[in-house]
């Protein structure tokens, strides 16, 4: 995916089935929970991103204190929210 895509839309990955791994740019800032409604693959946060991260299996944006969704490939029944968090989108 090109690095200059910021925004991701709703259900822009639905249903890929063809597609196993999506490696997300280091300029996205924001998506929908819903972007891979229906995705199996992996979907790979970049480490080198200021505004998405991964903490404790929760996708957040930590410029805006939000969690999006539980990062790919997290199991069980629990969730603790992060430290700042201050609002959870649905």
């Amino acid at each position: 995916m090109p690095n200059g895509i910021t925004t991701l839309g709703v259900n822009v990955f639905a249903g890929c089935e063809s597609l196993t791994e999506i490696n997300l740019p280091v300029m996205l800032e924001s998506f929908s929970a819903k972007t891979f409604t229906n995705y199996s693959g992996n979907v790979i946060f970049n480490e080198d991103s200021q505004t998405l991260k991964v903490i404790s299996g929760i996708v957040c944006n930590v410029k805006t204190n939000t969690a999006i969704m539980r990062a790919f490939g997290v199991t069980g029944a629990t969730l603790e929210i992060p430290n700042g968090i201050t609002k959870i989108e649905g």
